[in-house]
């Protein structure tokens, strides 16, 4: 099921998780003695990172609009512009890259 919300507020909700989940890492480092009950903790930060990730992550979002920016510059480049055009696909291609590898992060 997909379903809409305004970017602010996603955007602002990814802050505020990223804010407390640093906090409570800190947290951990500095008060937590017992090495098992660290390890578990961190790795549920870890967790939680990861899930806000999969459905917000402003740097795959900035690399997605950087991708559809060059695609649509190489559609009109590459009939009056063949070299130029390259250039921009070449520059598209390792943006798409780039968007996989943040994705599988």
């Amino acid at each position: 099921m997909k379903m809409y919300v305004d970017r602010t507020d996603i955007r602002e909700l990814y802050d505020a998780v990223s804010k407390n989940t640093n906090f409570f890492s800190t947290y951990i480092n500095l008060y937590v003695s017992d090495e098992s009950i660290k390890e578990m903790l961190k790795n549920k930060v870890s967790e939680i990172e990861y899930w806000m990730n999969r459905v917000y992550n402003p740097h795959v979002i900035e690399q997605k609009e950087k991708a559809n920016h060059l695609y649509k510059l190489w559609l009109t480049l590459k009939d009056q512009n063949p070299q130029l055009g390259f250039e921009i696909y070449s520059k598209y291609l390792e943006t798409k890259a780039q968007i996989k590898r943040l994705q599988q992060d």
